[in-house]
């Protein structure tokens, strides 16, 4: 296995320093025919001189590079593991002859196929790193430290700050479920989006226009997620058509009652009533129900959070390679 790089950063210096072979072929920009030239010549010379037999692109952008490259030489794959849409890449990716996809989950691989696309039947779920969600530490204890209120229910999220990953469904569903349960306290963790700058202030605006600043903690970019989301009582993920969303495992991972919307991948992460809630995306009302009823059923809560825990192990990156192998196999 060779990797080749299309950016340079730090998954550059990780793969140089345990002596993976790797290559790294700046981009640029695709719109710029001198530059796509370029990259995908340099891509074909890779190819060549390693014999190999199948070029895998991390993503469907990639796939723009790859599969020009390999014509003639080798099969060509991609993951897709971003959104799905009608947009430029996918009509790109159409042109463009390969052994076909694999996608991060079912959602996703029934979008592909609606589009015309070849997709293996089984998905490659993206995985997460299990040792960062083990030992984080005491609730009350991070609570304490991150200075998260000690004796409220926290009703927590994680996510970047863009419209379609559902802060505003949370935001109301926060609001109504205070009517009735005042110590309810919502934790929002996650950075603004380049693509969305200003919808971290319209949510704080929002907050504010419904009395919620003192009740509602956005606590923007943070590096220690982990400690953030165990802080949490419960973890509401509420994206509209989320691909997969590796947050959900990992908030399984640590135990917490989980309530995730549909439709989308997190329906294939959870077991509905058995390792967490689901709920249909942009619905208060379900939502409310929902944080209700595991605010007012601690034990039902614990125990849908211990089997999430077990749940979760399915997600870890444990064996990620030879799932991936056996993706790639089934492909070519």
């Amino acid at each position: 296995m060779r990797l080749v790089f299309l950016t340079d950063g730090p998954l550059v210096n990780m793969a140089r320093g345990r002596e993976i072979p790797c290559d790294l072929i700046e981009r640029g920009r695709f719109s710029n025919p001198v530059d796509t030239f370029r990259v995908v010549r340099a891509l074909r010379r890779v190819i060549r001189e390693h014999d190999a037999a199948v070029a895998f692109s991390w993503t469907d952008m990639a796939q723009l590079y790859a599969a020009p490259a390999s014509w003639g030489q080798c099969k060509s794959l991609w993951w897709q593991r971003a959104n799905v849409d009608e947009g430029m890449i996918a009509r790109l990716c159409k042109w463009f002859p390969s052994s076909g996809a694999i996608a991060n989950s079912k959602f996703t691989r029934d979008q592909l196929r609606d589009l015309g696309f070849q997709v293996a039947e089984q998905p490659l779920y993206p995985p997460f790193d299990a040792t960062k969600f083990k030992d984080v530490g005491d609730r009350d204890t991070l609570r304490r430290r991150l200075g998260v209120p000690e004796n409220r229910y926290i009703v927590g999220s994680v996510g970047r700050m863009q419209a379609w990953k559902g802060f505003d469904t949370i935001v109301d569903g926060i609001a109504k479920v205070r009517e009735s349960r005042p110590d309810v306290f919502g934790l929002i963790v996650g950075g603004r989006h380049d693509l969305e700058p200003e919808y971290e202030s319209q949510l704080r605006e929002r907050i504010a226009t419904l009395g919620l600043t003192e009740h509602i903690m956005l606590t923007g970019s943070q590096r220690n997620v982990a400690e953030w989301m165990k802080a949490m009582d419960v973890f509401v993920h509420a994206a509209e058509r989320e691909p997969f969303g590796i947050v959900v495992p990992e908030a399984m991972a640590l135990g917490l009652p989980v309530i995730a919307s549909i439709p989308g991948g997190p329906s294939e992460a959870i077991e509905p009533e058995v390792s967490g809630l689901l709920v249909h995306s942009s619905e208060v009302a379900e939502l409310t129900k929902a944080i209700f009823a595991l605010q007012t059923n601690p034990s039902v809560a614990d125990q849908l959070g211990c089997r999430a825990k077990q749940r979760s192990l399915k997600f870890s990156s444990n064996g990620f390679f030879d799932r991936l192998k056996d993706a790639v196999s089934s492909c070519v």
